[in-house]
């Protein structure tokens, strides 16, 4: 009995590490980020704390407070595949595409097969404006994981950009086969349609858009692609309307000053160009 007592308190990091275990297995992210503060807090080395508080932070769009319990998790478990992996989601959201590709090769050398890590290595590459490097990298993340519908969607907006449609709308098909309505996937339709004329598809798929998020970067997209099938149709007031409210859109998403006296199309094609160049957001690489 005695002895039972006495080990009671060198029981206790353990059970806080275990049950930390438990709520990031069953994605309990506020129960973990509380657990983690607490193991934290008792002077506890060990990665998984770090680990924990970082992906919660990188969640609310903490992201530089992200980046440091992450690399204090990889300083403690440095062979971490896991932790290398959200190195990378983590650096690419914070517009550090080269460093993310470097975490990403880490974790890669390590374990050749990972899904994730293939993933967010394409998204470094399609920072860097690396498409064909961006392209081979997500087929390697949907190689190795079928299900990774993210993968799929970019692959589908990156062939709608290089129109090449068909492909574009295979990738896509497999993305909703996988998550029905699934934006990223909608958005290359509706890229690949505009591209090739299909004005009542492109139609379809924008309306849907606008009527599925509040997302500005999205919205943008969506109304100006509006705008160019209202400029086909010679709605040219209609048209203009659209362009306008897309430039509004986009310039309140990444703060972008209109020039004065500048035409609204010229203006979304120019906001649209900026948007292209800029990291995506935490967890949310949607406006390509």
């Amino acid at each position: 009995m005695q002895s039972s007592q006495q080990s009671a308190p060198h029981d206790k990091p353990l059970l806080l590490i275990l049950s930390l275990e438990r709520a990031m297995a069953v994605g309990d992210i506020d129960r973990a980020a509380r657990l983690a503060q607490q193991a934290i807090e008792t002077g506890q080395a060990h990665p998984l704390p770090f680990e924990a508080r970082g992906r919660w932070k990188q969640q609310r769009g903490l992201l530089k407070d992200a980046l440091a319990d992450l690399q204090s998790a990889h300083a403690l478990a440095p062979k971490s595949t896991r932790i290398l992996c959200a190195l990378g989601e983590t650096l690419n959201a914070l517009g550090r595409p080269r460093m993310a590709i470097l975490a990403c090769g880490d974790a890669l050398a390590i374990d050749p097969a990972l899904a994730c890590a293939w993933f967010q290595k394409g998204l470094g590459h399609r920072q860097l404006n690396q498409p064909e490097r961006a392209r081979d990298c997500f087929l390697l993340a949907v190689q190795h994981d079928p299900q990774m519908v993210p993968a799929y969607a970019h692959l589908a907006n990156l062939a709608a950009l290089q129109g090449r449609g068909d492909k574009a709308r295979l990738f896509a098909g497999h993305a909703l086969a996988i998550a029905p309505g699934d934006l990223l996937a909608v958005m290359a339709l509706a890229r690949a349609d505009l591209a090739d004329s299909r004005f009542e598809s492109a139609q379809i798929h924008l309306e849907t858009l606008l009527a599925r998020t509040s997302d500005p970067g999205i919205r943008s997209f969506a109304l100006a692609g509006l705008g160019d099938v209202c400029d086909f149709e010679g709605r040219h007031a209609d048209a203009f309307d659209f362009y306008e409210a897309a430039a509004a859109a986009a310039a309140g998403e990444r703060h972008i000053t209109p020039f004065a006296e500048e035409p609204a199309r010229e203006q979304i094609r120019r906001v649209t160009a900026i948007l292209e160049s800029l990291p995506p957001r935490a967890c949310n690489a949607a406006a390509w």
